[in-house]
């Protein structure tokens, strides 16, 4: 994952699903509830990024990032998630080809086996829900893919960066446990 000139060398615990919204807004009457509705958006959403601990040197590139107030590109360099059933001769294994029914095929750059999906570095062609998936391993393995998100780059402003600070005379260089950091998205590239 990349945010301006800034390559994540930390690893993010959880980060806010960029994904749209529905933009809404509500009134209540005396006797019901009027309702508007704009549609989905993403522009506006607020994401947060968090990890256990890194070091200081890191957070301090973060927040220059911020200091700076310009809109940076967040690139999450996974352009795609793929969603998945029970796979036949589990797990999936990071570096290794996945091939759709109807010919996508996809390199795998992580496995996450709690939600079920993978998430390739590059991609060719069209993955589809429902089609059978297979990867290049033996024995190999097989799945259905259960749901596809495709994620674009985005313009973000930094918001936040947040984290506590440690003197590091246990491990030998300061850190941050609890880092946070906050982008709004500004716009999709």
């Amino acid at each position: 994952m990349k945010l301006g000139s800034y390559t994540f060398v930390w690893e993010p615990k959880n980060f806010t699903e960029p994904k749209a919204d529905k933009i809404y807004s509500k009134v209540l009457t005396y006797s019901s509830v009027e309702f508007f509705s704009w549609g989905t958006d993403i522009v506006g959403k607020e994401i947060s990024i968090t990890g256990e601990w890194m070091k200081e040197v890191d957070f301090q590139n973060l927040q220059r990032l911020m200091d700076d107030d310009e809109q940076k590109t967040w690139d999450l360099e996974a352009p795609m998630r793929l969603y998945h059933d029970t796979v036949v001769n589990a797990p999936w294994v990071a570096g290794k080809s996945i091939t759709g029914a109807g010919g996508a095929v996809g390199l795998i750059s992580g496995v996450n086996i709690v939600d079920d999906f993978v998430i390739f570095s590059s991609v060719t062609g069209d993955f589809v829900n429902l089609e059978v998936i297979e990867d290049d391993s033996a024995p190999q393995k097989t799945s259905t893919v259960t749901g596809i998100n495709i994620y674009p780059n985005f313009t973000v402003e930094v918001l936040e960066v947040n984290g506590d600070l440690h003197d590091g005379l246990t491990v030998n260089f300061p850190y941050r446990e609890n880092v946070e950091l906050k982008l709004l998205i500004m716009a999709v590239l």
